[in-house]
């Protein structure tokens, strides 16, 4: 018997970019790049909000790009637990579209097999 377990992952749209500051880093970033997850348990409307972040070089430090969408936020703060190696990677960036479809990421564990 071959049990196999199915790659979890997650794509969606960044919440709340309009806003955050992509914006102002919109010409630093390309699909590809790798952001970080930092879940926020103060956040006072969500315990399990997960931010999106970039390094920035141009704005010298991390700036906020966003959130996990609301519906999303329980499911990933426990992935980023579980993960061996979460990533986070942005799949399109679209700077002409509507602030809310302007950056969407794919969140996955790198580590697994």
């Amino acid at each position: 018997m071959v049990i196999t377990a199915e790659k979890q992952e997650f794509e969606f749209y960044v919440a709340g970019v309009q806003h955050h500051d992509l914006k102002d880093v919109m010409d630093e970033l390309s699909d590809g790049i790798e952001l970080q997850m930092i879940p926020e348990p103060t956040n006072q409307y969500d315990a399990t909000a997960v931010q999106i972040i970039f390094d920035s070089i141009e704005q010298n430090g991390q700036v906020m790009l966003g959130y996990v969408p609301g519906k999303l936020s329980a499911k990933v703060t426990n992935f980023i637990k579980h993960a061996i190696i979460p990533i986070c990677e942005i799949t399109m960036l679209t700077p002409e579209a509507k602030p809310w479809q302007q950056l969407k990421v794919k969140i996955s564990d790198e580590g697994e097999i």
